[in-house]
């Protein structure tokens, strides 16, 4: 890590990670994607950013692949209007075939969970089943990391998602980091906000968002429509 290194955002805006000979994780490695905190410098109109210990280095994974995250844009949202299509589930997007099992492409703005583009997910309500946002195919390099971006539809009550794995080409299925249950209104914000999911997968592997089929929402249950947008994949390293 030791002297100056560039880094590059996702809108190719650039800023000096500068760390000193002396610093004590200088021989550590940069990981290609992270989040990294620190003290802000500028000298002359070059922006440097200064870590004070490896830990700065937040949710550190490996490189986004390519054509992701997915933003579910690329199709007329009237291709999947309904939340249950029986055969007709699967919708092809640039990455791959997604199975949109109680779920629509919703395009209402300032309703649906649009981070990107034109659409998003919206999962339906007050199911007793389980719904899935969720990759018929995989992603060969193994995952270090997940992120997504959700919110609750419009003034809907929260509901409990989660994140889930398959090695086996979506025979069996395994929960990857805790159930989300905090989805927010558009009313408290217009701002989604981001999950992310750290991991160490290698070889194969395909994802899928279940939204859990807790029942009608009552006193006690909480089980509103789900907005989801840009779920991104990062190879493992």
């Amino acid at each position: 890590m030791k002297g100056d290194k560039i880094l590059m955002d996702g809108d190719k805006n650039e800023i000096i990670l500068h760390t000193q000979d002396n610093a004590t994780f200088a021989g550590e490695s940069i990981a290609p994607s992270a989040s990294f905190r620190g003290i802000a410098f500028k000298e002359g109109e070059k922006l440097q950013v200064r870590m004070q210990s490896y830990a700065d280095m937040a949710y550190a994974s490996g490189k986004l692949y390519a054509g992701w995250p997915e933003t579910f844009d690329a199709v007329d949202a009237s291709v999947k209007g309904s939340y249950d299509m029986k055969d007709k589930n699967a919708v092809s997007f640039p990455t791959g075939q997604w199975n949109l099992y109680q779920a629509i492409l919703g395009t209402t703005a300032g309703r649906d969970r649009i981070v990107s583009g034109k659409n998003a997910i919206r999962m339906q309500q007050n199911l007793s089943v389980d719904g899935y946002v969720q990759m018929n195919f995989d992603v060969p390099n193994g995952a270090s990391k997940v992120t997504l971006w959700y919110g609750s539809y419009y003034t809907d009550r929260s509901c409990t998602f989660k994140l889930e794995y398959s090695t086996d080409g979506g025979t069996t299925w395994k929960q990857t980091g805790e159930p989300i249950s905090d989805a927010h209104t558009t009313t408290e914000s217009m701002n989604s906000k981001q999950a992310v999911f750290l991991m160490n997968i290698q070889g194969p592997v395909r994802f899928r968002v279940t939204k859990l089929g807790l029942g009608t929402s009552n006193n006690v249950i909480n089980n509103g429509r789900l907005g989801l947008d840009d779920i991104a994949i990062y190879k493992s390293y």
